[in-house]
Parts: C-alpha cells; structure tokens; sequence
C-alpha cells in the first residue's frame, strides 16, 4: 500500500483525500515541491480560505431554500 502511493501522481493523491485539498490547494503543494516555497504556502492557504469561504456561501444558500420549501 506505502509503495502505492508513492509511485502516485500529486494530483491523484488530493482526489483520494476526500476532498480536504481542493484543486487551488494542490497548486500551492505543487509549487512548494518546485522550489517556491513561500509562495506555494501563501497559495495553499490562501486557496484554503476561498474554499472554506464559499462551503460556507453554498451552506447557507441550502438553509435559506430549505427554509423557504419549508413556507411554503
């Protein structure tokens, strides 16, 4: 299994996360492993908000229709 995902491309390993590494996220990994460091880790965290920022938009759009269904 180690040996597995080892051989694995970086972008294969994020799809197997579950979804805890978005595909900005990845871009960030992708340029720290190229030598850009500090700019790959802005990018990573910075990707890391966006993303949390619009699960958070998407939530509350659902709790807002199921509460109008729910009026109606």
């Amino acid at each position: 299994m180690t040996m597995g995902m080892y051989y694995t491309p970086l972008r294969n390993m994020s799809r197997a996360s579950g979804g805890m590494i978005g595909w900005g996220q990845l871009g960030g990994l992708i340029m720290m492993c190229n030598g850009k460091f500090f700019k790959g880790l802005h990018e990573f965290i910075h990707q890391g908000k966006v993303k949390k920022q619009r699960k958070k938009a998407r939530d509350e759009a659902l709790e807002n229709a199921a509460k109008k269904a729910l009026e109606n």
